[in-house]
Formats: C-alpha cells, structure tokens, sequence
C-alpha cells in the first residue's frame, strides 16, 4: 500500500540519516585522539627533557649522592611494585653498590 511505501522510505532516509552521523562522529574521534595523542607524546618529550635538565643539576651539585640515588631507583626498577622490604647490612656487597655506610654522616 502507499502508506507502507512512505514508511519504508521514512525508514531508509533515517538509516541513511543515521549512517552519516555514525560516520561522521567516528571521524571526529579519530581526530580527537590523533590530536590528543599528538599533544600526550610532545609533553612527555618536554617533561623528559626538563626532567633531564634537573638530574644534570643534581648531578652537578652532589655527584656522589646522584651516584646513590640512581643506585636506589635501580632496585626500585629491579623489585617493582612489591610488597618485599630490602634489608641492606653493611658489608662487602653492600659496599660495592652503594659504597661505605660507615662514611656517611
């Protein structure tokens, strides 16, 4: 019937209607995220070199404790997010990675 007819053709102008909005949206996100991403890696690179700049300075100022420091950070790296505790007891090993306790005041 003519009725049927009209609404088959409401229907298909709707799902031809909505196709583009679908369409259209998913292009947005890709821009979006494109960009974001953009962004996210430029300010990872400014913060890796001015975290760079400080650890030059730091460096400068007390080579020994950086030495340390970078010691410390390396152990972090190595046991991870852990609930293990490290015991350091002054000694041989102990002194050959993190040099003499003893000395420290």
């Amino acid at each position: 019937s003519e009725r049927e007819k009209e609404a088959n053709l409401l229907r298909a102008e709707g799902e031809e209607l909505s196709k583009e909005i679908v369409a259209s949206a998913n292009r947005q996100q890709t821009v979006i995220i494109a960009e974001a991403e953009r962004t996210s890696s430029i300010l990872r690179g400014e913060g890796d070199a001015r975290k760079n700049v400080i650890l030059g300075e730091a460096y400068g100022l007390d080579a020994e404790f950086f030495s340390f420091l970078r010691k410390m950070q390396a152990c972090r790296d190595t046991f991870g997010n852990t609930d293990m505790a490290m015991v350091i007891v002054p000694g041989k090993v102990c002194e050959k990675f993190f040099g003499d306790f003893e000395s420290i005041n």
